[in-house]
């Protein structure tokens, strides 16, 4: 139970509208060519270690060779748990407008990774990626989650 509880915590902290603007403060404030740590490197390493069970699967799918055995798709309960709620996180970037800096981009990151994670959850099913009851389950309420996130409309 502990980690449950702690998940959304941290994960509202990261994503929260102070370290947003923080992070579009110091894009703004480095000079041409010089390295920063962007709103959108965080969204792509954030995603990339949160879904990376489902990318690793969908990878899985495009990489196979005829005949050969997919590996069972296991997500942890905890795991399912941070998926959700970032993905909760993803879609009230993508649905609501703030006045924090850099939020409008931010919502446009967040529309564009549920849509990298919904592809890679569509190749995952279409192949038909062995999956246990929780993960089917997971999955199909992921897409359901992303593909009401996607068609709302952004509320100003």
């Amino acid at each position: 139970g502990t980690i449950l509880a702690w998940q959304p915590s941290l994960l509202n902290r990261i994503l929260s509208a102070t370290t947003l603007s923080h992070l579009a403060d110091g894009e703004l404030r480095v000079a041409a060519g010089e390295d920063v740590f962007t709103s959108a490197e965080m969204i792509d390493s954030l995603g990339a270690a949160i879904f990376k069970e489902i990318a690793d699967s969908a990878k899985a799918t495009k990489d196979r060779k005829d005949g050969q055995e997919l590996p069972k798709l296991t997500i942890s309960s905890t795991r399912r748990n941070l998926q959700r709620v970032y993905l909760s996180r993803l879609a009230d970037f993508a649905t609501t407008t703030t006045t924090a800096a850099g939020s409008a981009d931010f919502g446009a990151l967040a529309r564009m990774q549920m849509s990298a994670v919904r592809a890679d959850i569509e190749a995952t099913i279409d192949a038909g990626v062995p999956a246990g009851s929780y993960e089917r389950a997971h999955l199909e309420n992921l897409l359901e989650k992303i593909d009401q996130a996607l068609e709302a409309k952004r509320v100003l």
